[in-house]
């Protein structure tokens, strides 16, 4: 909580007498903080917590760049005492931000004498309007990857702690329903699917998650793609396998490393089936580059956020119909080996 005041209030009872109500303060953005406590056993000495009520008008991140746009918090913890463990609490808390439209339900418990507790977090659908609500107005940081989306998203599922542990039998579930957005990994529409998140900080995921999509365009416009996926702690996503339809024909790629920060240009191997080869020319974007019939074989691609798609040494045969690829480069224009480019 972010340069808090607090307001102490205790109205506990100790060795059976009355503790008077004792208000505390600190200088900043203002909270509420109230305390009710019970005598302790002769074991245990001291009082014990009954009831916790928490209330922080602004909960910021003072990261350098803020994993979240600040919230509101208002939350109960009990006590909730157990054979094995006599100081756990039970606690109910809501984060609230972006004006109501974000809402995360924490319940659970926690044990401070071991540190150990779990919660179970449910996020209610968030729903992005282009013009209005966006990723960036809940995350600064996901201003670059995520700009005019649309579609929903919703969170829910346990987490444990210490550590990075999420219940493989309860895990915690990101859902997408129709996401699109534009950004620095491209052009997404129709975005869905359910991910297994197995870290939420950094944020990770379990192998072999699947999402599917109506479109996305990274420089190659594909169709229907299917992308089977893991997202890694170092800010890394692994694309294990994408399959989709690209002009009337079918393309894929596997293992593909895609880092978060877009400062490094990627490569990725297509493997195109019986695409529309005069398609194919209009997207490699070569002026003089026509074709007929169709291709398939190999396109080695370099992905550079910066700069775009770079085409490097395919090789292509024409199908069973044949074709002709024929390049007549503008008067003035560099030789094909000069520019980089290599048709094969």
């Amino acid at each position: 909580v972010e340069h808090v005041r607090i307001l102490l209030q205790t109205d506990a009872q100790v060795g059976g007498q009355p503790v008077q109500r004792h208000p505390g303060r600190c200088d900043g953005r203002s909270a509420d903080l109230r305390m009710d406590l019970v005598p302790g056993d002769a074991a245990s000495g001291g009082a014990r917590l009954r009831r916790l009520d928490v209330n922080a008008r602004r909960v910021a991140d003072r990261s350098r760049l803020a994993r979240f746009a600040p919230l509101s918090l208002e939350g109960v913890a009990r006590g909730a005492a157990t054979a094995r463990s006599p100081d756990r609490l039970a606690f109910c808390t809501t984060l609230r931000g972006a004006d109501g439209a974000f809402v995360l339900d924490a319940d659970g418990h926690h044990t401070p004498s071991t540190g150990r507790g779990e919660a179970e977090l449910k996020l209610f659908p968030i729903r992005f309007v282009p013009g209005g609500l966006q990723p960036a107005d809940l995350s600064p940081a996901a201003a670059a990857l995520f700009r005019d989306a649309s579609g929903e998203v919703s969170l829910g599922g346990r987490v444990r702690w210490p550590g990075e542990a999420v219940p493989p039998d309860d895990p915690l579930t990101l859902t997408l329903k129709d996401l699109g957005f534009s950004g620095s990994l491209g052009t997404v529409t129709g975005l869905s699917g359910a991910v297994a998140i197995t870290r939420v900080d950094p944020p990770a995921t379990a192998p072999a998650q699947e999402l599917t999509a109506t479109a996305v365009d990274v420089g190659i416009p594909i169709v229907a793609p299917r992308i089977r996926f893991r997202l890694e702690p170092e800010r890394v996503l692994r694309l294990e396998s994408v399959e989709a339809r690209f002009a009337d024909g079918r393309v894929s790629a596997e293992d593909v490393t895609v880092p978060l920060d877009g400062g490094r240009p990627v490569p990725v191997v297509l493997q195109v089936e019986n695409v529309d080869a005069a398609r194919l020319a209009e997207v490699i974007d070569l002026d003089g580059l026509s074709a007929t019939g169709t291709l398939s074989g190999w396109l080695p691609l370099l992905w550079d956020p910066k700069t775009g798609l770079a085409l490097r040494q395919a090789r292509l045969t024409a199908g069973a119909g044949g074709g002709s690829l024929r390049y007549q480069p503008p008067e003035g224009a560099p030789a094909l080996q000069d520019s980089g480019e290599q048709v094969s």
